[in-house]
């Protein structure tokens, strides 16, 4: 049996309709009118909220990595960068971070510091304050 070209074809027009849709995707993306995370699911499927939020800390100190980045990339001299703790609390929509750690200034002198930071729940920095 010969195939028409003028018959509807599901298989083409499912095809058609998928390019189109990550055509317009990609241009909303590219133009700003959509976040990219717009697409993705608040949370990954079998992933619980306490992992979503525990898998932002190091399990070596507890330290939360950006935060963490953070505080390095604004010091004067990041290799004397040495945490001591950090706690959270979590606010529903955002966590509060309390970092301490010891730091040189510049006079060579270790000192202690604070930070408080306000993320959102991938880990992403909204606000940062000494605290």
């Amino acid at each position: 049996m010969q195939n028409n070209p003028n018959q509807f074809q599901p298989g083409r027009m499912c095809a058609a309709l998928t390019a189109c849709l990550l055509f317009m995707g990609a241009a909303a993306i590219y133009t700003g009118k959509i976040s990219p995370t717009f697409f993705s699911p608040t949370l990954i499927a079998g992933e619980t909220r306490t992992q979503r939020i525990e898998k932002q800390f190091s399990p070596r100190d507890g330290s939360h990595r950006n935060v963490e980045k953070s505080i390095i990339k604004a010091m004067h001299d990041p290799n004397s960068y040495k945490h001591d703790e950090t706690s959270y609390t979590d606010k529903k929509d955002h966590l509060i971070i309390i970092t301490s750690y010891r730091e040189k200034n510049s006079f060579g002198t270790t000192i202690k510091n604070r930070v408080k930071a306000k993320v959102d729940l991938d880990g992403r920095i909204i606000e940062i304050t000494n605290y």
